[in-house]
């Protein structure tokens, strides 16, 4: 936030953020576990319309490869003190984890005891492939397009995450200088 918004007067920044944002990204839940009254404090702090966007732990995605189903279970519940107020949980793959049965298997057990909104961040081409991407498609997982695009061919953002939401929260990530040119328009 701008300095001239981030006075310390005003309260606290996520405080701030909800007064001009009706969502916002939770980055740290990818480093880092938090206690209940942590998400408790969070979702006490904003308006009841606001929303979180929570980022899948690290140690999931990225060191035990997307494998495990236990890890997501505890993941889900330590988010769930955010209430009412959960926005799409962000799954960030690795760059070089490719699409696999076992991922799938993972991705359909997270859909039997998560019903709310999935967003899937895949950085491999193999997630790409057209079979691959109707899975996604059927077992409701939407997919980010990030821009510049980090897979070639570029996906396309496709999936509904409005229904977790008072309004339609984008599944489209932004990244690298701001002159750089979207292909997504």
């Amino acid at each position: 936030m701008p300095k001239d918004v981030s006075a310390r007067d005003e309260g606290s920044t996520l405080k701030r953020y909800a007064e001009r944002f009706t969502a916002v990204e939770i980055n740290r839940t990818y480093y880092k576990h938090h206690m209940e009254r942590t998400f408790l404090r969070w979702a006490a702090s904003v308006p009841d319309d606001f929303r979180f966007a929570v980022k899948l732990h690290r140690d999931i995605t990225h060191i035990r490869r997307f494998t495990q189903m236990g890890p997501i279970q505890a993941f889900l519940k330590e988010v769930s003190a955010l209430r009412d107020r959960p926005g799409p949980v962000l799954v960030q793959l690795p760059p070089k984890l490719a699409w696999s049965e076992a991922s799938d298997d993972v991705l359909e057990a997270m859909r039997e005891v998560y019903n709310g909104p999935v967003v899937l961040g895949p950085r491999h081409p193999s997630w790409s492939d057209g079979d691959v991407l109707r899975r996604l498609q059927h077992v409701r997982i939407s997919v980010i397009a990030a821009d510049p695009p980090l897979i070639i061919p570029a996906l396309k953002p496709f999936g509904d995450t409005a229904p977790a939401t008072s309004g339609h929260m984008a599944n489209r990530a932004c990244t690298g200088h701001p002159a750089t040119k979207s292909i997504y328009g």
